[in-house]
Formats: C-alpha cells, structure tokens, sequence
C-alpha cells in the first residue's frame, strides 16, 4: 500500500516538473484593489437523510475596481 503511494506520488511529481519548469513567471506591475458585492439567491431545498435541510443559492453580483484603472 505504501510502495503504491510513494510510487503515485512519485510519478505525479514527474508529470508536474515541466510545467513548473518551463513556466513564464507573470510580470509585477503593481497591485489593484477590487470590491465585490454579492447577493446569494435561494433557488430550492431538499431533505437528506442524516445531513438535514440541504439549500442550493446561486451567488450573484458585481466586481468593481476601485482604483479606476483598466482591468487587463
């Protein structure tokens, strides 16, 4: 089970390395502050069985950038 792991581990590793390797690093031009404003919606619920009352929302809002700068 262990040699099975370490072997897993081992061959993810190797998978990652030329990803990380020839990776561009993303070039520092400064930092921008965003503000965020969400609403959560209720879009329905449902009973689970040892869990309880199970709610799915949906999360909507808007993304602003407070410093007015271009976004990209």
């Amino acid at each position: 089970m262990i040699v099975k792991l370490i072997t897993s581990a081992l061959f993810s590793a190797v998978l990652m390395v030329p990803g990380v390797v020839l990776g561009v690093p993303l070039e520092k031009k400064g930092s921008t502050s965003y503000t965020s404003h969400y609403v959560f919606h209720p879009l329905g619920s449902t009973e689970l069985s040892g869990v309880g009352k199970v709610s799915v929302l949906e999360m909507v809002g808007t993304t602003e950038n407070t410093k007015g700068e271009p976004t990209f």
